[in-house]
């Protein structure tokens, strides 16, 4: 069964909105400095916490709930990072569906099909230029040394 246009169409808009909550919430939770960050990583932040705090309670023993808590931070962190590319990957899979001839399973495919190897190759180029600017020494405003 086909879709029609009109229907892929509202699904192009639903996933340009999923791709800019995405990014807002990235923006929000990674640039913007103040405390609280995005809509999208406050309620992850709240679900995990909730999950821990569940597996903390059914713990005994200080130790053991120190050793689940300790993990707490980190899950969010990976979580949130889950959700912002399972959600801009979800919204740009439907942004390409009004775009092809076939089912969203073909919008997918459109997509893997840009892993080939002049994606390798801009990949390997962004990682060798992360490393060199990683490495470059960092100085201050306030050094005045040539």
């Amino acid at each position: 069964m086909t879709v029609p246009l009109c229907a892929r169409s509202v699904a192009a808009v639903i996933g340009g909105l999923l791709v800019l909550a995405a990014w807002s919430s990235a923006v929000e939770t990674l640039i913007v400095p103040r405390p609280g960050g995005g809509r999208l990583a406050r309620r992850i932040a709240l679900i995990v916490n909730g999950a821990f705090r569940l597996a903390a309670s059914v713990t005994t023993g200080y130790q053991r709930r120190d050793r689940v808590l300790a993990r707490q931070a980190a899950a969010i962190m990976l979580t949130v990072l889950g959700a912002w590319l399972g959600t801009a990957f979800a919204g740009y899979w439907l942004l390409m569906w009004p775009l092809v001839r076939g089912g969203i399973g073909t919008a997918f495919g459109t997509l893997s099909d840009l892993a080939g190897p002049r994606y390798a190759l801009a990949l390997a180029a962004a990682c060798l230029a992360a490393a060199i600017i990683g490495r470059w020494p960092a100085r201050s405003a306030l050094d005045v040394t040539p």
